[in-house]
């Protein structure tokens, strides 16, 4: 789980328009992803000094994107791309300069509300949303019309088999989880956006309620020691276990009894959509376009966000009523089932795709 949920998107996006009949290629700064990229037969493009969470604003504004309107341009002289498709924000003005010097077809995929100045952001003419929540607030920022902008949901691989029972031991066994204790999921990288303090602070609570239930954090990040400082202080290390970078999530879907998400902000969030093809509901709190995937009282529950007070009630509510939890994850596996299969997407992608390059 190394990648964030844009860049999961970007790499399941750049394998499914190959399969489309594309000719892809995929630019980013160096990542563990590069082996599904290598496995798809898709050329790998390196950039460089472009990671919020390694460099800061002047090394990846001032040197960073100098250098990535460079590799970019020389990218489309020498492979003969018709289209530059971003994913990340900042790289919108590079991609947006290259476009034009090019003659290129230039694509903004928007994952999340846009937040801050408009200065080092250009979304362009061809923007695909992955909410209705996202389209609302760059019409809205950008003033621009309505038909620039595609929702196109987030999607997942519904097809999920089981999960081998000496694998779910070896899980336990690993990070020495008792097999009768529940267990409550956050997946998400460890930053401010995602908001795990308030998570924390909420299973202070849970924990006097319901003191053998386990919570996992999967994913990695620049808080992570300000996190373990908080666990320690709160004095609930014994109730919860980081897990760091996860490259297969099944097992974590599948132990938990559901999925939580604190975030601050979110475009249509990975994680509950993923949580659901396994069955699991959500407690989430109700920002950007999560209400589009966790449908309160349906697929999950929507707390606001930074209440960690309305946050434990939803945990300890599931948590005490296994029976309406199961209800909610059935009915979040065939929402997800129908409306956000990768299969749907890579199709209507494609289409998309021919209609601009054609």
């Amino acid at each position: 789980m190394s990648p964030g949920g844009a860049s999961r998107v970007a790499i399941a996006d750049a394998l499914a328009l190959q399969h489309q009949g594309f000719q892809v290629g995929f630019a980013s700064d160096k990542g563990v992803w590069q082996e599904k990229l290598i496995e798809g037969n898709i050329p790998f493009h390196r950039l460089y000094f472009l990671d919020p969470e390694r460099y800061s604003p002047w090394v990846r504004y001032g040197l960073g994107m100098p250098l990535t309107i460079v590799i970019l341009l020389y990218l489309a002289l020498r492979y003969k791309y018709g289209c530059i498709y971003v994913h990340h924000q900042q790289s919108g003005i590079p991609a947006a300069i290259v476009a034009r010097i090019t003659g290129l077809t230039y694509v903004f995929c928007a994952h999340i509300e846009f937040r801050g100045g408009g200065y080092f952001a250009y979304p362009g003419q061809h923007i695909i949303a992955v909410s209705q929540a996202v389209k609302d607030k760059y019409v809205a920022k950008f003033r621009l019309a309505s038909d620039v902008v595609t929702i196109l949901p987030n999607t997942v691989e519904t097809d999920i088999g089981a999960v081998n029972k000496e694998d779910v031991n070896a899980f336990e066994k690993r990070w020495n989880i008792n097999p009768q204790s529940p267990v409550v999921a956050c997946v998400a990288l460890l930053n401010e956006q995602k908001a795990h303090h308030v998570l924390l602070d909420a299973w202070k609570q849970v924990n006097v309620d319901f003191p053998q239930a386990v919570l996992i954090l999967a994913g990695d990040g620049p808080l992570r020691d300000q996190l373990d400082e908080q666990i320690t202080r709160l004095g609930i290390s014994h109730a919860v276990k980081f897990l760091g970078m996860v490259d297969d999530l099944s097992i974590v879907y599948w132990r938990s009894s559901f999925i939580v998400l604190s975030s601050y902000a979110e475009g249509m969030p990975l994680v509950p959509l993923e949580a659901a093809a396994y069955g699991r509901p959500a407690v989430a709190t109700a920002v950007g376009g999560t209400p589009e995937v966790v449908l309160d009282g349906q697929t999950g529950l929507l707390v606001n966000p930074g209440d960690s007070i309305q946050l434990a009630e939803a945990i300890i509510r599931l948590l005490g009523n296994p029976e309406q939890s199961q209800a909610l994850g059935n009915h979040a596996r065939t929402m997800v089932q129908e409306r956000h299969s990768a299969s749907a997407r890579e199709v209507v992608l494609g289409d998309y795709f021919r209609r601009l390059t054609k």
